[in-house]
């Protein structure tokens, strides 16, 4: 088996058996789960941004500070390090027992490809801040890519290739739905699926070519204790396979064997983070 297809399976695996884990804790404990009720404020894509004074810390992930109960800013921790600086502010113009709207302005830097990115998410969510909600709204992303990927083999017989350009702009208008199932103030599972109403690429490579139909989406399951919170879950899209695609091709020409680019490609994940 690849070192690639051992990683998702470790991933997926993990993915599995975290909450499994943490439901058969909470079914065999006599009292019930117990913890601080899980909030539409300290979610993504919620018509709610973090509440005063309280921060949010990811593990690898995004961090937000309540500057007041309708403003925020945030960054991504670690990941300024390791990738490139992220900036986030949040509002909240309007929000009540059952119903708010945010917008969120992010923008971003990748060392690595040489990506700028910036987007901006205006969400409405019907439903009470620790209950089941129903979240809708739209959003705008553009990205500017400068890069190329080398490619290499380990067989020093292979050719040698030349390296695949994958500068290019994108533009990206994606309406958001989604619905947040409360099982109870510390459990939820969270559904969503973000289809393209516009989805365009400007670059001289067939690497960024976008789908007819462009979508992402996906499912999760929230667990909130009494400071940390656990999240599992999967992603599924059909954007950046043509680029993947392309990749393989060169394989193929080199009399590689890569692994066949799903139509759909899956990606589960885990994220921990505290809310203090």
């Amino acid at each position: 088996m690849s070192t690639r297809w051992t990683a998702f399976a470790c991933t997926a695996a993990l993915a599995a058996s975290v909450p499994s884990v943490a439901l058969a804790q909470d079914v065999f404990d006599d009292d019930g789960p117990t913890g601080t009720a899980l909030s539409a404020n300290e979610l993504e894509a919620t018509g709610r941004t973090m509440e005063a004074g309280k921060h949010l810390v990811s593990v690898m992930g995004r961090y937000r500070y309540g500057v007041t109960d309708w403003f925020q800013v945030g960054t991504t921790g670690i990941e300024w390090v390791l990738m490139g600086p992220s900036v986030n502010v949040g509002f909240t113009p309007y929000a009540d027992d059952k119903h708010a709207i945010s917008l969120e302005l992010d923008a971003n830097t990748s060392y690595s490809f040489g990506t700028v990115v910036s987007s901006a998410n205006l969400i409405y969510s019907l439903g009470d801040a620790t209950g089941s909600r129903f979240n809708g709204g739209v959003a705008f992303s553009w990205q500017k890519i400068d890069a190329q990927v080398e490619i290499e083999f380990d067989d020093p017989l292979a050719p040698k290739l030349d390296p695949v350009d994958v500068s290019g702009t994108l533009v990206g208008l994606p309406l958001h739905l989604g619905y947040d199932l409360a099982i109870n103030d510390v459990q939820m599972v969270r559904f969503w699926f973000n289809p393209y109403l516009l989805y365009t690429a400007d670059s001289a490579s067939d690497a960024f070519d976008p789908p007819p139909f462009a979508f992402n989406g996906g499912v999760a399951y929230y667990r909130g204790y009494e400071r940390f919170r656990l999240a599992v879950g999967a992603t599924v899209t059909n954007l950046g396979l043509d680029n993947l695609r392309e990749l393989e091709e060169l394989a193929l020409d080199a009399e590689r064997d890569p692994i066949a680019v799903p139509d759909v490609l899956p990606l589960p994940f885990v994220r921990l983070y505290w809310l203090l």
